[in-house]
This record gives C-alpha cells, sequence and structure tokens, in this order.
C-alpha cells in the first residue's frame, strides 16, 4: 500500500482545532509558570539600581578639592526656627503636606595649606528616587576655607 496520496486523491476537510477543555488545564500550569517568570525577570531588572553618582553617606567624611567634608547633621527648620541672614524666596513659601525643610550642617576640614573653595551649588542632598529639592543658607557665590580657621 502507498502511504503518500496522489495528487488525484480525495482530500479530506478537518475542522479547526479547538483545544479541549482537558488539553487547556495541561498547557494552563506551564503557561502560569512562564509568566511568572517573566514577572520575576521584569521585577529583578527595575529593582536593580543603576549606576549611582558617587557620594556620601550621613556623618561619613568625603573627600573634596583641597580637604574633606562631612555631613554633621540635619535639623528639621519647624524645630529650630533657624532662617539666614538673607532667606532665598523658596524659605518664605510653604511646604506641601508631608514635606520638611532641613537645615544640613555640613562641616568642611582644608588639608591642604592653600586650603579650599567650595559653593554651595556643588554640594546637592538626594534620597533613593527623586532628587530633593536643597536649597543652600547663606550664599550661592564661592566661599573659602583656610587651613587652621
Amino acid at each position: 500500500m502507498n502511504d503518500f496520496l496522489s495528487p488525484t486523491a480525495a482530500a479530506t476537510i478537518r475542522e479547526p482545532t479547538v483545544f479541549d477543555p482537558q488539553r487547556r488545564r495541561r498547557l494552563l500550569g506551564p503557561l502560569i509558570g512562564l509568566g511568572a517568570l517573566f514577572l520575576a525577570a521584569a521585577v529583578i531588572v527595575i529593582a536593580i539600581p543603576g549606576e549611582q553618582a558617587e557620594g556620601t553617606l550621613l556623618g561619613a567624611s568625603g573627600t573634596v578639592s583641597g580637604g574633606i567634608a562631612r555631613i554633621n547633621g540635619v535639623v528639621p527648620l519647624e524645630s529650630d526656627g533657624w532662617l539666614p541672614e538673607e532667606p532665598a524666596t523658596v524659605l518664605t513659601e510653604s511646604v506641601a503636606d508631608g514635606t520638611h525643610r532641613v537645615r544640613i550642617i555640613l562641616e568642611l576640614t582644608a588639608l591642604e595649606a592653600e586650603g579650599l573653595e567650595y559653593s554651595a551649588n556643588d554640594f546637592t542632598i538626594t534620597r533613593r528616587g527623586p532628587p530633593n529639592r536643597v536649597c543652600s543658607g547663606r550664599t550661592q557665590n564661592r566661599q573659602s576655607l583656610r587651613r587652621g580657621r
């Protein structure tokens, strides 16, 4: 007997294949597993932080040109009422609910004989997520710090 159909043999037309309920149940497990695998991969990719800028943690010392800097404290302005001599306009505006204005106490130590120069614009405070808006206390101009002062 010939297993191959000849071009003149009658063709059988079949209805489109529809998965029966038992076959659907057998496919459901692997499909759920595959979906969970993709979801886990997406969570891992999103959760792993990208390249972060070099920074210094609260209380730790970091190097600056001519010396070292250390964030010595974060004081909420509501608790001590401090304001700079010439407050910026942003300090006179009201704050949104759930937010606080803080004073950052930055300790600078000049290690080089010629001292170090700094500007409030050189420093930013960030947290995980969008950067916080930081206002400098005194001036945006460059300041000098000499060794031993």
